[in-house]
C-alpha cells in the first residue's frame, strides 16, 4: 500500500498515522489499492487471531505442550488479567467478522478506529505478558517434569 492512497482514506475517515499501523499491523504489505479499508481491517483481524490463540493455550491449554508449559508458570491473577484482555480481542474478533460483510467504509473505518483506540492500552499489556511467557522458557526443567504436567 502507497502512503499517498492510504493518506486519502486516512483524511475522510479520521484514522490512525499510516506509520503507526504499519509499525503494528503491517499495513505496507496491501499490494492491492482496491478496498483499501477492508484489507486493512483484514490485516488487523489476523493479528488478533493471532493474539487470540497465543492466549487461549494458556487459559485453556487442552493439547498444546506450548500452553500446558507456560500455563504452570502463569499466576491465577495474571490468568484474570489474560482473560479480560482475551475477551477483548475476541469481540473485536466478531467485530471484525461482522463488518466483514458490509461494503460500507464508513463501517470498516469505525473499526479500526475503535480498535487502534484499545489496542493502545492492549498494547504494553500484552507486552508483559510475552514477556513473562519468554522468560518462562529460561527456566530449568526436565522433559519428564513438563510432560508429568499433562497428567
Amino acid at each position: 500500500m502507497k502512503k499517498e492512497d492510504y493518506s486519502k482514506i486516512s483524511k475522510v475517515h479520521n484514522l490512525p498515522q499510516y506509520n503507526e499501523l504499519n509499525r503494528d499491523f503491517n499495513i505496507e504489505n496491501i499490494e492491492e489499492e482496491d478496498f483499501l479499508l477492508v484489507r486493512i481491517c483484514r490485516k488487523i483481524t489476523e493479528k488478533i487471531e493471532t493474539i487470540v490463540k497465543l492466549l487461549e493455550d494458556i487459559l485453556y491449554p487442552t493439547t498444546s505442550l506450548t500452553g500446558l508449559y507456560e500455563s504452570k508458570y502463569i499466576e491465577d491473577r495474571d490468568k484474570e488479567k489474560i482473560y479480560k484482555i482475551f475477551k477483548q480481542l475476541v469481540r473485536y474478533l466478531r467485530y471484525s467478522s461482522e463488518v466483514s460483510f458490509s461494503d460500507n467504509e464508513q463501517e470498516n473505518a469505525v473499526f479500526v478506529n475503535e480498535f487502534y483506540k484499545d489496542w493502545q492500552k492492549l498494547k504494553p499489556e500484552l507486552q508483559i505478558i510475552f514477556s513473562r511467557l519468554k522468560k518462562s522458557w529460561d527456566t530449568e526443567s526436565s522433559i519428564k517434569e513438563d510432560l508429568s504436567y499433562l497428567g
